[in-house]
């Protein structure tokens, strides 16, 4: 099944499929006032970057719309945040998600040509049905750990991730202090850098570029082919795809643009901020965005760079869970630097960092997790995800309003009516000091990635 194949029957079919399956799917990804669609964006050359785009909207809303520009987790797809998606589309926003290329960050073509006919090659494919599948397990679950303990419960086979990452691990080498690290070191070492828990500007920036690169390309090339402007330089006729599609059904209020992301899709927003890297500046920064509100759920904040957040001055709101090893990322970070103006935070209790994801909630996913202890305890489960996805949203939707106009709204009220849900554990709208934030969640800080 291709790409774009996986997508609209994604969004358009994922709840029968599932309910097929047995497996319960309590929160709709859409309902019957929201249509959704995918846009086939393809843009820049050598090569061209096929991007399809999901799409979310309300047709019973008339005149122009505000934009929630959405950003997937690792290796996810659109749908990730379906639920969510579908929360603003029936409010009558615009959401426009893009299936990002995670993979192709961490491997080209050129890299597999002498590899795609071997045994290993194959094993891989028949394991995990495609090397996108496999990164994903690898990269950011605890297998090799696993295969240590000789409790692997599929072979790993390290050839084959070696290619995938030859690149990074190249730029990571030449630094002296990493000189003789094998592809295992630098798979946890993504692990650590993603926790915070490298403070080495040259290792984080190594990551952040190959982890961010095409993610913020995608992004702001969807702003410009959306609203037929020409930042990138890919977009020269000016087209808008929103109005080729619609024939101007769907129109879009330039002036109420805002973004969502989740996990490495969290990241990926605070670079087109500003966050940057330190060795080669703000290279992502794009500045139609230096305004505009965020939410960034669970984002991977840690490769992005502290020392630029002070500059960010748009108005974020943070969900996390506080039993994400990600949210200690987000605290020595600290995206919440500028005296707490426009910042807020809420943590929400007993809640890991996939319980966010309707990729792995609503799906088989959840299931085959269950069977793997170590990855539940690092990246968490899906028991309170019911509870957790109808209160977040509602959140998001006030901030929004808020933030848009459409409903008058002191920033307080947001927090403090969040701290009367049993599922918050944690809100402020202040700066967070991280030693009085350790003494609240020790959990977080127990345990070493």
């Amino acid at each position: 099944m291709k790409r774009r194949d996986f997508l609209k029957r994604g969004l358009v079919g994922l709840t029968a499929g599932i309910a097929t399956s047995g497996i319960k799917c309590p929160i709709p990804l859409r309902d019957s006032n929201v249509k959704t669609d995918v846009l086939h964006m393809p843009y820049g050359n050598n090569p061209t970057r096929d991007m399809y785009v999901g799409i979310w909207y309300n047709p019973d809303f008339t005149g122009e719309r505000p934009l929630i520009i959405s950003s997937h987790g690792f290796s996810a797809s659109s749908i990730d945040l379906g639920s969510a998606h579908n929360y603003l589309a029936n409010k009558g926003y615009v959401v426009l998600a893009p299936d990002h290329e995670d993979v192709i960050n961490f491997m080209s073509a050129d890299m597999l040509k002498s590899y795609s006919n071997s045994r290993e090659f194959q094993d891989v494919i028949n394991q995990f049905g495609s090397v996108d599948n496999y990164v994903r397990t690898l990269v950011f679950s605890p297998y090799l750990e696993l295969q240590e303990q000789e409790k692997g419960i599929i072979n790993i086979n390290l050839d084959l991730i070696a290619n995938l990452f030859i690149r990074e691990m190249n730029q990571l080498r030449t630094i002296p202090e990493y000189s003789d690290y094998t592809i295992r070191d630098g798979v946890k070492l993504v692990l650590k850098s993603v926790c915070a828990d490298i403070e080495d500007v040259r290792v984080n920036d190594i990551f952040g570029e190959a982890l961010y690169d095409s993610r913020v390309k995608d992004i702001s090339n969807l702003l410009d082919f959306s609203t037929g402007a020409n930042v990138m330089g890919n977009n020269p006729q000016g087209r808008n795809m929103l109005d080729e599609k619609f024939n101007g059904a769907v129109k879009i209020d330039a002036n109420k643009i805002g973004g969502v992301g989740y996990s490495l899709g969290g990241g990926t927003m605070l670079e087109l901020l500003g966050a940057g890297d330190i060795c080669n500046g703000n290279t992502y920064y794009d500045s139609r965005f230096s305004t505009k509100p965020m939410v960034l759920i669970a984002p991977a904040s840690a490769l992005n760079h502290k020392e630029n957040f002070s500059e960010i001055k748009n108005n974020i709101l943070f969900f996390v869970g506080d039993k994400d090893f990600l949210t200690r990322g987000i605290v020595r970070r600290q995206p919440l630097l500028d005296e707490g103006k426009g910042k807020e935070v809420i943590i929400y209790r007993d809640t890991g960092h996939m319980t966010f994801s309707d990729t792995v909630c609503e799906t088989a996913l959840e299931q085959i997790l269950r069977f793997i202890p170590r990855i539940e305890a690092v990246w968490g489960n899906c028991n309170s995800h019911e509870q957790l996805v109808p209160v977040r949203d509602e959140y998001l939707g006030m901030f929004f309003e808020r933030e848009f106009g459409l409903k008058t709204e002191k920033q307080t009220a947001l927090i403090d009516e969040a701290l009367q849900e049993p599922i918050v554990r944690y809100a402020t709208s202040e700066p967070i000091v991280e030693s009085e934030f350790e003494a609240l969640f020790p959990d977080l800080y127990a345990e070493q990635i």
